[in-house]
Parts: C-alpha cells; structure tokens; sequence
C-alpha cells in the first residue's frame, strides 16, 4: 500500500465582488452554498467536496477553490 498526501481543496466566495445572484446555490449538489442576507454567497466547508461546479458555473468568476487540509489517500 502507497500512502500519498493530497490537499482537499474547498469553495471560497470573494464576498465583495459576490452579486448575490444564486447560481451557485443551483448548481451545487451538496447544498453548501447559501445566499446571506440577499448580499453574498456563502459556503459551509463541511458540506462542500471541492467537486469545482459552484467555481465553473458562477457568471461573475469570483468562487475560488482553495486548499484547505491534507488529507492521506491509499494510491494503488
């Protein structure tokens, strides 16, 4: 067994560039993303997988994935 470490890589929204549109409330199929107060999007890293749709989909680009813990994983 080949042990190799990885960094996990989460949703990250620019909160200030963020028009509160909801598209990436949509698209995401863990539901991790909220939209606060009709300002900005928000992201609950327990429930986003890094899956990257939220970052593809947003038409104003300002979801960035960004790596948050390394994580072990079994390479065979």
């Amino acid at each position: 067994m080949d042990i190799k470490k990885k960094l996990k890589k989460k949703a990250y929204v620019v909160k200030d560039k963020c028009v509160a549109c909801g598209t990436c409330v949509k698209v995401c199929p863990r539901g991790a993303i909220k939209i606060i107060e009709g300002v900005f999007a928000e992201v609950d890293e327990n429930k986003c997988i890094g899956c990257t749709i939220c970052a593809k989909e947003c038409p104003a680009s300002i979801i960035e994935m960004v790596a948050k813990k390394e994580v072990v994983v079994d390479v065979k």
